[in-house]
């Protein structure tokens, strides 16, 4: 029985502990994370959904997309190259609603850089954030270093109305023969009085393969201009899991300074540059935990690669935007089109992913993008408006995992499938990554999606 006195001792201890808390004693880590753990975010499954395309231009690389909510406007920054021979440049697209975008403007160009200075022939990679009246935009140039060789390293411009940027510096520059050679990709955030900025960093070193060759470098500032390395964070599975191979891109959302979300786009195996999409949590930007599968290719405008994506929450789902490109090369312009697309995803009793939507079929079959299954209940669903019988030449539906031990995905099951008919197919299999083949009795035109609990 819980006596009076057990009350009042747990309650001094809370009190005791909420004032450590405060004020940034020892039981601050800890109360943090315990309370953090009742967030309903953590262990949360998402419900993806695609609104496709909505922003492309036929030919021209736009990618990298940052975006911040700034009154009642979306800003979203992006790096752009017109052509293959042309130079990279950031440029600003402003938005009501996040689906339908007006392009503002470049905001930094090669010139600008090199004007106050520098030797760069390359900007890319924005991240914005603005504090108080003041936008602090940190970017990736790709600069002449002491030792004769160009590298990527991070740049700092600001602006009073997220259009003219100025006072251009450098922040991060690279160390030759060290993990931090090149130095690409930033992420700022704010979190709990702190600033954080994270980067990709290159050993090269290491063989361009090596999962080791990238790391996600963590570091620190309390004024947005001086940053210490703190930490590197480690986000890469284990080998047979969906995130196996190298980081590329990633975003963090800070949740009311009690929780941190990262979307981040990663291989399946390292060297392949096909990426899947995912998201971890974290209570102190350097531990992260809950890896979860959020995005595969699913739309034809994605066959080549997903990647980068920029994430905002409100009205209690999170609002994804990013890159992809088919691979399909524009003549006119030596290069292809890289699109920016927009998914919402919501909280649910299911996680639930597509895995094609209308995707065209051939008569030899084909497979899905791989995915994380790691939940004891997987539901396929598929509709097609061709057929597939069992049993029929190679016809049918097949439910593929995969096999730890060949290293490649065996059938563990076959299903017949009756044209425009929704055929929906509940496994138990144990596997940490599964798919969908394919192969009906003539092309089609499909749809599936997996939902997990």
């Amino acid at each position: 029985m819980v006596t009076l006195t057990d009350l009042k001792e747990a309650l001094t201890d809370i009190i005791a502990s909420m004032t450590d808390f405060r004020y940034g004693g020892t039981a601050r880590q800890a109360l943090r994370e315990e309370l953090g753990l009742l967030h309903p975010i953590i262990n949360a499954k998402w419900a993806v959904k695609r609104y496709g395309i909505v922003f492309e231009e036929a030919g021209v690389r736009g990618g990298n997309p940052s975006v911040i909510r700034d009154g009642d406007i979306y800003r979203m920054y992006t790096t752009h190259r017109a052509t293959s021979v042309d130079t990279y440049k950031i440029r600003l697209h402003t938005s009501l609603d996040g689906k339908t975008w007006t392009l503002v403007g470049n905001v930094i160009t090669v010139a600008m850089v090199n004007a106050v200075g520098f030797n760069v022939d390359v900007v890319a990679h924005p991240s914005v954030i603005k504090v108080g009246n003041i936008y602090y935009l940190y970017f990736m140039g790709r600069q002449m270093q002491p030792w004769a060789i160009r590298r990527e390293q991070i740049f700092l411009a600001t602006s009073t109305d997220g259009v003219a940027f100025a006072n251009i510096i450098a922040v991060l520059t690279p160390r030759q023969n060290s993990m931090e050679e090149q130095i690409w990709h930033p992420f700022i955030a704010k979190f709990r009085d702190k600033y954080y900025l994270t980067c990709i960093t290159t050993n090269l070193r290491l063989p361009a393969a090596n999962p080791m060759n990238y790391r996600l470098m963590l570091y620190v500032s309390d004024d947005l201009v001086t940053w210490s390395r703190l930490d590197i964070i480690n986000m890469e599975g284990a080998l047979g899991e969906w995130d196996a191979g190298r980081m590329y891109d990633h975003s963090i959302l800070n949740i009311n300074d009690s929780l941190l979300l990262i979307l981040y786009a990663t291989e399946i195996t390292a060297g392949t540059s096909e990426m899947r999409i995912g998201l971890a949590y974290s209570f102190d930007m350097v531990n992260w935990f809950g890896r979860k599968m959020m995005l595969t290719r699913v739309l034809e405008s994605e066959a080549r690669s997903i990647a980068d994506a920029s994430i905002l929450y409100e009205g209690g789902k999170l609002k994804i935007w990013y890159e992809a490109d088919d691979g399909v090369n524009v003549p006119a312009t030596g290069q292809s089109t890289l699109r920016i697309l927009y998914a919402e995803a919501t909280m649910g009793d299911n996680h639930l992913m597509e895995l094609w939507i209308n995707k065209a079929v051939v008569i030899a079959g084909d497979n899905t993008d791989d995915i994380d299954t790691k939940f004891d209940k997987k539901t396929f669903h598929l509709i097609s408006d061709q057929a597939a019988t069992v049993g029929v030449g190679a016809e049918g539906l097949f439910i593929q995992a995969y096999d730890e031990a060949a290293g490649d995905f065996k059938t563990v099951d076959s299903i017949s499938v009756v044209a425009a008919t929704l055929t929906p197919y509940t496994t138990y299999y144990n596997s940490r990554r599964m798919r969908l083949r394919f192969v009906p009795s003539a092309q089609a035109v499909v749809s599936a999606w997996v939902s997990m609990n």
